[in-house]
């Protein structure tokens, strides 16, 4: 889990921005100093609603907030992006500049002859093409580039959720080309005997995060042959997965869910829960 990096970032974050807690309360429309300071000591994960509001307030993007740092990586790709349109623009100048000293040096000849014969015009109106052309792709070519970019780093938020007759999981899954980041932060259990001595009681708790059938991370509960009822066990329970890993492409649709327990008679217990968008 990674709730107590999320909740230093967000203190850092606000410090960088002068903010009290009260303050950033404020901003978030209402929230409880007491909340924040529990995001901040990594006691609780901040509701996924306010993802995007947090990160507004704080000068950051979704994606830097959920990983728990500032992106190094996307600044020096937007900075070499900009150092290519920059190049491009003198590459663009320099054309320009031998263009126009050859029509400068046409219109010299011009004059000391003293008229203009009528293949200097047609040159003339050549070189006027050529440099529309010029300046046309330039144009073109700097545009395509700012979209590209933007493309690359614009990022898609989904909530998704799972559910049977017992159990509902809840969470937030954040991507782009270069970033895949799940965060599952409710996972409840409910049935008629909650409560009751008919609730189940478990020892051990496992879960974790499936795509197809690749583990992607793992959250495991051994209470030492204790007995506690599984939805105590799960009301804080957070998990967390990111990855950046270029080569190791995912679908966004095949996602599960695997509760694995160990009840008060020592038998042990498996769900399987899919998790859609």
């Amino acid at each position: 889990m990674k709730l107590e990096k999320i909740g230093k970032f967000i203190a850092e974050m606000r410090n960088e921005m002068n903010l009290t807690q009260n303050q950033l309360g404020e901003l978030l429309g209402g929230i409880d100093r007491r909340t924040i300071s529990k995001w901040e000591t990594g006691k609780i994960a901040p509701d996924i609603l306010l993802l995007e509001s947090i990160a507004d307030s704080l000068n950051i993007t979704v994606i830097e907030l959920l990983k728990g740092e500032k992106s190094i990586n996307e600044k020096i790709e937007k900075n070499n992006t900009m150092d290519s349109i920059k190049t491009s623009d003198e590459i663009s100048y320099k054309k320009t500049n031998r263009l126009n000293n050859n029509e400068e040096a046409i219109d010299s000849k011009v004059t000391d002859i003293g008229h203009i014969t009528t293949e200097a015009i047609q040159f003339y109106k050549n070189k006027i093409i050529k440099i529309f052309i010029s300046i046309l792709f330039i144009i073109i070519t700097i545009i395509t580039i700012v979209v590209l970019t933007l493309n690359y780093y614009r990022y898609n938020i989904i909530n998704i959720e799972g559910r049977n007759e017992e159990f509902y999981i809840s969470g937030t899954l954040v991507y782009n080309k270069k970033d895949y980041i799940v965060l599952i932060n409710n996972i409840s259990y409910s049935n008629i005997y909650m409560g009751t001595d008919k609730e189940i009681n478990a020892k051990y708790l496992k879960l974790s995060l499936l795509n197809n059938d690749d583990s992607l991370v793992s959250y495991e509960i051994d209470e030492n042959n204790n007995q506690n009822y599984i939805n105590d066990l799960l009301k804080n329970v957070s998990i967390s997965y990111n990855s950046t890993n270029e080569d190791k492409k995912m679908s966004l649709k095949n996602l599960i869910l695997l509760i694995e327990y160990t009840d008060k008679n020592d038998s042990k217990n498996s769900i399987t829960i899919p998790l859609n968008g």
